[in-house]
């Protein structure tokens, strides 16, 4: 196949054909190619176009004629189709008709039918169009002609379009049917179907001389291409008006009878047309400051130094008050009484009542600069004042507002409203006032409503005229605002790429903007006067596409890939992530918001940027989206979404925080037992120091005492072998030589109490058994004893009060219990020393339980004193008639000996 495509047509079948130079044709489908050449069909002859019929043919128009398709082959078609010869152009219209405009004429083919049918219409070759009103359309021939083929609804005069002689060109319909475009040789052309035409060439912008193709989008822009670049136009939403030069660059506008409007003191009948019709001859005042309508056919003046009361086409001048100077009228209004009211400048305020003018109404504060004035339906009179000032005059009351009640507009231009609902515009936005203080009126973006001079309500939505441009507020949306001043609006702005010039005047003449009779919108700027039609204003309501671009760090960039995250290196810093949406109309107008899950609470409204910046980002999985509004507000809320993932350093990963607690855990398992081996130390110190204490004691009782006693002793036996055996004094003297035996006697066992603990150590469970065995033996009683087959060295203070503790349980369990078994069970574990007392007797009374102890007996509480002695638990059970169990745990860390090993502290295990 050649490589040069001379046609190129997208069919309703879904199939896209190629014709070439050299003659053949491809189509693509299904996701395939196919070729045809010489052996499918095809002759050497130039393919210029594609069209399919209502039968899925396809046709083809050569340099030699029609070929048809039968889904194989390429032939050239049958004797009954009555084809046109030579060179032709195919139009496929919306009913799958194909249409023919070739040497001969014009041809069509119905979309079930067997022949072509040749239509009235110009001969020669020439191109083919369809409207949207289906009415097809020819143009060219040897005269140029522009002619309608089926002349079904056709907009325009049939054969006489006035049109300049165009040839081989390429035409259009826009969307609205009511111009047709059209490419030539020498420049392009826009038809309308009123009979007026334009002509576009280099000395009107286009960027080449020759215009090649022509395209129109789905937003209704029409795109031209030529030698040297691609135009783009589209449908301005402003339209200005051309004025005479009297006129000046700002005039007084008011809305006259069935569309008509006054500018200055000129009435435009058709102010759309430009066709004015002028009232009473001009005279050397005709400067107009304000114009007031106060009834369909009431008009107020203010020219000069003059005031005129218009009705109908009569005018009436006022004179206004002698002490007045150089006047020039800021404003004009009545009150709820029937009075006039004037505001003139460097003079303040004039009431004319009763024929008779009053200087600021009879209120002094109404005699200073007042730029203007609103009567509204409760009654009260509204005057803007330099200085951040507003009066309210209501049942002959004047009342202040200014900074204290929350206004700061700098210098209020425009007021208007009714009740609660008072707007004030001005030189620092646009403000609200609900009965009690002033709220700032912000939309998106904190967007303020900056120098308007306009104000008016209109179909549901206020529009303003301010230094910005035109804007358009939605009224939910500014009732919005009223109700949550922390709200921002929502609107729309018209400024210079909408055909407006200039900005809205600030002082005179005012108001800057007024609505029509016939629906249409007027606005007067630094440049002239400018209008639209808000029915007839074309919205895009096609919601923009967006697409996430891709992500760049300080070092490196990441560009989106459909299904792969991206995966960022470890401390990322300043991300920057990149996004934007397909509008064609004006995409610099276009608004974005986006939110990064798991960091932004919500929405963040970005305005036109299309960037999003962020910092500091830590390592986790991440998802970004963006959503976009077109250039009339329409969003879509499908958004585009990004995800990607941040790399974790290593000291920011699982197992690493894992490892850190582990080390904190061991650090402080290592402080605590540093801690309990210093707690036991001390207890050791203290226990050791008491038995020092004991063992002196001991030594001092057998070195004086008890051997002082043992000498008297023996010197008194001496002395009672002098004294007969029978005598009375010999008897008590024996007496109490007994009693000293017993008394040293006793002596001698707390001497051994004193020093018992000598006794035990690794040995106390040897002593604890030979106790039990004992007292077994002499009470007939099963006696077991079990200890753990690891033993470890157990220090000496504490085998004694072990040994006490289980003596003392052992002889309740004999002695007292009733019991026929008992068993003693000493386990050495790594966290405590254990013993276990337990008997199958009949248990303890209920009372001893709850008390802990026996009336008038003390041995519980001395196991319990011994036991805290060594900040052991000491744990009782039992139940009548199933025995009883004593279970004393002594922390490892004080009943065992230090470990040999240097650092096994670290390590040890305790309570």
């Amino acid at each position: 196949m050649s490589s040069n495509v001379w046609g190129m047509r997208l069919l309703t079948s879904g199939s896209l054909w190629f014709g070439y130079a050299g003659g053949g044709s491809s189509v693509w489908k299904d996701g395939h190619l196919r070729n045809f050449g010489l052996e499918e069909g095809m002759s050497t002859a130039t393919v210029y176009d594609f069209a399919e019929d209502g039968a899925d043919r396809v046709w083809a128009a050569t340099s030699q004629g029609l070929r048809v398709f039968d889904g194989k082959r390429w032939h050239e078609p049958a004797q009954h189709y009555h084809a046109p010869e030579g060179s032709c152009t195919l139009l496929q219209d919306k009913d799958r008709s194909v249409w023919a405009q070739c040497e001969s004429g014009a041809f069509r083919l119905p979309p079930q039918g067997q022949a072509f049918v040749q239509m009235p219409g110009p001969v020669g070759m020439g191109r083919l169009v369809q409207g949207p009103d289906m009415t097809v359309w020819s143009v060219g021939g040897p005269k140029g002609e522009i002619v309608a083929l089926n002349n079904v609804g056709a907009k325009g005069p049939k054969h006489a379009w006035p049109q300049p002689r165009v040839s081989g060109g390429t035409m259009l319909f826009d969307r609205d049917a009511e111009h047709l475009w059209i490419t030539r040789a020498d420049g392009l052309i826009r038809a309308g179907t009123d009979g007026s035409n334009e002509v576009f060439g280099v000395v009107h912008g286009l960027s080449g001389a020759i215009p090649n193709s022509i395209l129109q989008d789905k937003e209704g822009n029409i795109w031209v291409g030529t030698e040297n670049g691609l135009d783009r136009f589209r449908r301005n939403a402003l339209s200005g008006v051309a004025l005479p030069q009297i006129y000046g660059d700002s005039p007084a506008l008011s809305a006259g009878e069935n569309g008509a409007l006054w500018v200055g003191k000129k009435l435009l009948a058709q102010p759309t047309k430009e066709a004015f019709a002028s009232i009473p001859p001009e005279s050397g005042e005709d400067t107009v400051t304000v114009l007031w309508k106060e009834a369909p056919d009431s008009l107020w003046i203010g020219a000069g130094e003059s005031l005129f009361h218009q009705r109908g086409l009569v005018q009436e001048q006022i004179a206004l008050p002698k002490e007045v100077r150089s006047p020039r009228i800021h404003a004009i209004v009545r009150d709820a009484e029937g009075a006039l009211w004037i505001a003139v400048s460097r003079a303040g305020t004039y009431r004319l009542r009763d024929g008779v003018w009053e200087a600021g109404g009879g209120f002094p504060e109404l005699r200073q600069k007042v730029l203007w004035m609103h009567a509204d339906r409760d009654g009260r009179m509204w005057f803007a004042c330099r200085g951040n000032k507003v009066l309210m005059l209501n049942r002959g009351k004047l009342q202040q507002y200014g900074a204290d009640e929350g206004l700061q507009v700098g210098t209020p231009v425009q007021i208007s409203g009714n009740g609660n609902d008072i707007l004030v515009s001005g030189e620092n936005g646009l403000f609200h006032f609900n009965g009690q203080k002033f709220t700032s009126i912000l939309g998106v973006g904190d967007e303020s409503m900056l120098g308007v001079s306009g104000m008016l309500e209109f179909n549901g939505a206020l529009w303003l005229n301010g230094t910005a441009g035109i804007t358009s507020i939605d009224m939910d949306e500014l009732r919005h605002a009223q109700r949550d001043p922390g709200y921002r609006i929502q609107f729309r702005r018209l400024d210079h790429k909408d055909g407006m010039r200039g900005t809205a005047t600030q002082y005179e003449p005012l108001p800057s903007a007024v609505a029509g009779s016939d629906g249409v919108l007027w606005f007067s700027t630094t440049a002239g006067v400018f209008w639209l039609n808000p029915s007839k204003v074309i919205k895009n309501l096609l919601p923009p596409p967006v697409y996430v671009r891709g992500i760049t760090t300080e070092h490196a960039a990441f560009p989106f890939v459909a299904g792969t995250p991206a995966r960022l290196p470890p401390h990322p810093g300043r991300i920057q992530i990149d996004y934007t949406a397909l509008g064609l109309t004006m995409p610099e107008r276009m608004r974005f918001s986006y939110q990064l899950e798991g960091v932004d609470s919500g929405w963040q409204d970005a305005g036109t940027s299309r960037t999003a910046t962020y910092t500091d980002l830590g390592p986790g999985e991440y998802r970004f989206k963006v959503r976009a509004a077109n250039n009339d507000g329409v969003w879509n809320d499908e958004a585009a979404v990004m995800p990607f993932y941040v790399i974790p350093a290593f000291y920011q990963t699982l197992w690493f925080r894992i490892l850190m607690a582990m080390l904190i855990i061991a650090i402080l398992w290592a402080i605590y037992n540093l801690r309990m081996a210093q707690v036991a130390r001390q207890i050791r110190a203290r226990i050791e120091e008491r038995l020092m204490e004991r063992e002196r004691i001991a030594r001092e009782l057998h070195d004086t005492l008890l051997q002082g006693i043992q000498a008297m002793i023996l010197r008194v036996h001496a002395a009672t072998a002098h004294v007969p055996p029978h005598d009375p004094v010999r008897e008590k003297i024996d007496s109490a030589l007994e009693g000293a035996d017993t008394m040293l006697l006793e002596g001698r066992e707390r001497v051994h109490d004193l020093r018992a603990h000598d006794h035990f150590g690794v040995g106390v469970a040897a002593s604890i058994k030979l106790s039990g065995a004992a007292l077994a033996k002499e009470n007939g009683v099963q006696f077991e004893f079990v200890e753990s087959a690891q033993q470890r060295g157990i220090m000496p203070f504490v085998g004694h009060e072990l040994y006490r503790i289980a003596n003392e349980a052992l002889t309740n369990a004999f002695l007292h219990a009733q019991a026929t078994q008992v068993k003693v069970d000493v386990m050495h574990e790594r966290k405590a020393l254990i013993l276990v007392v337990r008997d199958n007797g009949r248990g303890l009374p209920a009372e001893v339980m709850r008390s802990g102890q026996l009336a008038g007996h003390w041995g519980l509480p001395g196991m319990r004193e011994r036991a805290n002695k060594l900040g052991a638990t000491l744990v009782l059970e039992s139940e009548p008639g199933k025995g009883t169990l004593l279970r004393l745990s002594i922390p490892a860390i004080m009943a065992y000996k230090p470990s040999p090993s240097r650092f096994g502290w670290i390590f040890r295990r305790t309570t």
